[in-house]
């Protein structure tokens, strides 16, 4: 039988916890009318991935790093609060009423999107094809090459390229000038990958 721990520091006046498996304290709350159990300690949006609520969005949060709530992606309502909170960051804790989706969410989500796109450049492209005049798949076909699938990548190459190989010899690789494993190493040595890529399809 579960042992029960009540006013627990943190928990405020009237807050119960039960022992799970392990010894830790368990409580439970609801996100979108579902209930859920988390331990103490553990955020809104852990609580939730444990649940398989997959849908409140995130950008910054990986379980390998501390919380940052840097890019307020995950933010959700608490009823009681008069702010949306980052769920990445803020403690669950025994009933709390969290709710994920509304249309002041959906606003304030759109507007940090907009917010964090607003200097940003290369449409995400990477500045390789970026700067490739004829904006073929770079990253795809290098891939595909590294993973030992030349014929594939060659390919990718003709699905843009009717002649990659005699294109290939004559590029003057402008895409090299962009690569950005220049800013720690080297660049990639793209045009060559081209070539032999585009070399299998001459057999």
């Amino acid at each position: 039988m579960a042992t029960t721990v009540r006013d627990l520091p943190g928990t405020g006046s009237g807050g119960e916890f039960e022992r799970d498996q392990h010894g830790q304290p368990a409580f439970t709350f609801t996100i979108d009318g579902q209930k859920v159990t988390a331990h103490e300690g553990q955020t809104i949006l852990s609580a939730a991935v444990a649940h398989g609520i997959l849908d409140i969005p995130n950008l910054c949060n990986d379980e390998k790093l501390d919380p940052t709530s840097a890019c307020r992606m995950c933010l959700v309502e608490i009823a009681g609060q008069s702010r949306a909170l980052p769920s990445c960051n803020t403690p669950a804790a025994p009933g709390l009423d969290v709710t994920t989706k509304s249309k002041k969410l959906t606003h304030i989500r759109r507007t940090n999107v907009e917010m964090i796109l607003s200097d940003h450049n290369a449409y995400c492209q990477p500045p390789c094809q970026v700067g490739c005049p004829t904006h073929i798949d770079i990253p795809g076909y290098l891939e595909l090459i590294a993973k030992g699938q030349p014929r594939e990548a060659a390919r990718l190459v003709k699905e843009v390229l009717p002649f990659p190989y005699m294109l290939g010899v004559v590029c003057p690789a402008p895409c090299q000038e962009d690569c950005r494993r220049a800013l720690v190493d080297e660049e990639i040595a793209i045009c060559r990958m081209h070539g032999f890529a585009a070399e299998q399809c001459l057999d």
